[in-house]
């Protein structure tokens, strides 16, 4: 599981329109869009987000813990939760992803009825960007993960007449999901997606 990235927004933007530029044909700049400065980043913030959902589909995810407070088998998620991996109870019970439920920011475990505190190792949501984002806001996605983000958001970005550059900037983005399994980091224990969780299971 992964717990930390180096990107923030502005160095991934920079990143992009890097990549954007190393690949340009013939030394010729390549626009990402015609028109003012406002609508070229509507279109570069707009393309990012449906980026980032792709690839959080299908690429490593960051990872958190936290110590959450049930009551009657209810407890409020930390905003960034998309998905519950783990959790443990005060009394030592690991519960099964299986037997939890995540809506509307509030977790449901049965489990958990007669138990005030729990600890959870949670999927870490994506980034939502919008033109009010903080170059300095952490990117919430690997850096693997971000790297694949990088290509394929310029690729999106990419001019239709640049097939050339397009094809570059989508090899690219293909070579890291060819390869992102082996950079994936192995944590100890035999059950790996579980691991740090505990292996006892109740449902």
């Amino acid at each position: 599981m992964y717990n930390k990235s180096t990107y923030t927004f502005g160095t991934l933007k920079k990143s992009i329109y890097k990549a954007l530029d190393e690949y340009s044909l013939n030394g010729k700049t390549v626009t990402v869009a015609d028109g003012i400065t406002a609508d070229i980043e509507k279109r570069f913030i707009a393309s990012l987000n449906m980026c980032a959902r792709r690839v959080a589909l299908s690429f490593p995810y960051l990872t958190n813990t936290d110590e959450i407070v049930f009551e009657k088998g209810v407890a409020d998620a930390p905003e960034d939760c998309e998905r519950i991996l783990c959790v443990k109870t005060s009394d030592g019970t690991t519960v099964h992803p299986a037997a939890v439920k995540l809506i509307d920011g509030k977790i449901y475990c049965d489990k958990a009825e007669n138990v005030q505190k729990a600890n959870i190792v949670y999927r870490v949501a994506v980034n939502h960007f919008t033109p009010d984002t903080s170059e300095d806001e952490k990117i919430k996605l690997p850096d693997i993960s971000a790297d694949a983000l990088v290509y394929l958001t310029a690729a999106e970005l990419c001019p239709t007449e640049y097939s050339e550059l397009y094809s570059k900037l989508m090899f690219k983005y293909r070579d890291i999901a060819l390869n992102c399994y082996n950079a994936e980091e192995k944590p100890a224990g035999r059950n790996t997606f579980y691991s740090g969780c505990g292996r006892k299971f109740t449902r």
